[in-house]
């Protein structure tokens, strides 16, 4: 499947530290996945583009696609991401007060983000 593809072609570039290029990714698996009516798939995506988005100081457009993940996910009862967008808020909301965003993570390849590796685990359209 395409979009699957592309989802993990976007966390990969999001591991290396090339947001533009996983944004990119993602925004394409993203459309793809609504087009075929993966609803939760496409706001498991957004999780992950909302820290690319904090990453690259867009602070408005992280909160914005956290908010239209959660309604997604609300809507398809997918459990497993509305608990992810309640993770993203909280650790978003730790670096804004705490210090700048920035999301890359030491113990990462490549030190790459942290998030970019949680993104990736289990089957993104799992609803449970």
């Amino acid at each position: 499947m395409q979009s699957e593809a592309l989802r993990h072609l976007g966390i990969a570039a999001h591991g290396a530290g090339r947001l533009e290029v996983a944004r990119q990714r993602l925004e394409e698996s993203t459309r793809l996945r609504r087009e075929i009516g993966l609803l939760p798939g496409a706001a498991a995506n957004m999780v992950g583009l909302a820290y690319i988005a904090a990453a690259q100081q867009r602070s408005n457009d992280a909160l914005a696609l956290l908010d239209e993940a959660s309604a997604i996910a609300g809507a398809s009862q997918a459990h497993r991401i509305l608990r992810q967008v309640s993770q993203a808020r909280a650790e978003l909301s730790d670096q804004h007060t705490r210090r700048p965003p920035d999301l890359r993570h030491p113990a990462a390849p490549n030190g790459g983000s942290a998030r970019s590796i949680a993104i990736e685990q289990g089957p993104s359209s799992d609803v449970g």
